[in-house]
Order: structure tokens, then sequence, then C-alpha cells
């Protein structure tokens, strides 16, 4: 049993390959807050306000890394999806999305890979889109991973290129969860 937060249930909803937990749980007050139990102890997470009102928080996922994303409703606004750093505190995704891309919010985080990519429901426009954010630095990680990739093809045998990849992989494979 993992426990709760004070109030009268937990939700477990994912589990990373450290064993750690997200959910959602209920405070003594009713009010609902995304947690992370990390095998000793269920960590209440936060939650984000319009400035007047708290919202019921909810995580749907947690990384290897740590981190974690889910979706924050608050009362008569629309609901926002939020990132939890370890070590750190709950922060809505779309501000800086919001300005750049010109959606209209993001709305929901549903997953988040060990790259920091992040899917989840946005509106643009009024209209209900899935999303996929990527960090920076995977962007350009991927773009000269592709260009190698590229420049090895036409500069290099396939048979040197398949023995690399393989003995890459025999080194590396016990680091990879």
């Amino acid at each position: 049993e993992l426990g709760t937060l004070g109030g009268y249930t937990s939700n477990a909803v994912d589990i990373n390959a450290a064993g750690e937990i997200v959910g959602y749980a209920a405070l003594p007050d009713g009010a609902l807050h995304a947690f992370l139990y990390n095998g000793q102890q269920m960590l209440d997470l936060g939650t984000l306000s319009d400035g007047k009102v708290q919202g019921n928080s909810f995580a749907s996922a947690i990384n290897n890394f740590g981190q974690v994303v889910g979706t924050v409703d608050i009362p008569y606004t629309p609901s926002k999806a939020f990132i939890y750093e370890p070590q750190g505190s709950m922060r809505e995704l779309g501000g800086a999305v919001r300005q750049l891309t010109g959606w209209d919010y993001l709305a929901a985080a549903w997953d988040i890979n060990d790259m920091g990519e992040i899917v989840g429901l946005g509106y643009k426009g009024g209209v209900p889109h899935t999303f996929l954010l990527q960090p920076l630095m995977s962007f350009y990680s991927r773009k000269h991973e592709f260009e190698a990739d590229r420049y090895a093809a036409k500069n290099a045998s396939a048979d040197d290129l398949v023995r690399a990849l393989v003995k890459l992989y025999n080194d590396n494979a016990s680091t990879l969860t």
C-alpha cells in the first residue's frame, strides 16, 4: 500500500524503472494533488493556482530521470499541463510555448520519455490538438545524429557501420533500461 496524503484515497498511474510511482491522492480537505512515491514516502507535488483558487493536480507519467508530467484543473479556467523536476517545483508547461508557437494553451501532459519529450493535449485556435514538445537539445542532438548517419552512409561501407553499431550496443546494452 502506498498510503495517501492524509485524505480518503490515492490512485497510482505510472512507474519508472527505479520503482518511483506517480499519481494523485486526496488531501484531508478533499482536494486532489499529484504525488511521487519513492518507495518509502509519498511526496505531495503541489498544484498551481490562478492567483485566487488552487487547482487539483494529477500526475500522469514519470521518466527515468524523475521528471513528472500531468494536469492541473482550476475551477472556471482551462486546465494546465505541468512538469515537475526533481528537487524543483511544479510549473506550467504552456507559457513560453504559447508565445513562440501560437497555441492557446496546453491543457494536459500525458507522457514524458527519457529524452524529455512530452506528449499531451493543447488548444490552438480553440481547436483541440495533440502535441509533442521536444527540448531544444533533443532536436539538435537528433539533427546531428541524422547528419552523421548520412555522412557515414555516403563515406563508409555498410559492413563497417553494422559492426560499429553492434559493438556500441554490446558495450552499452547493460546501461539501457
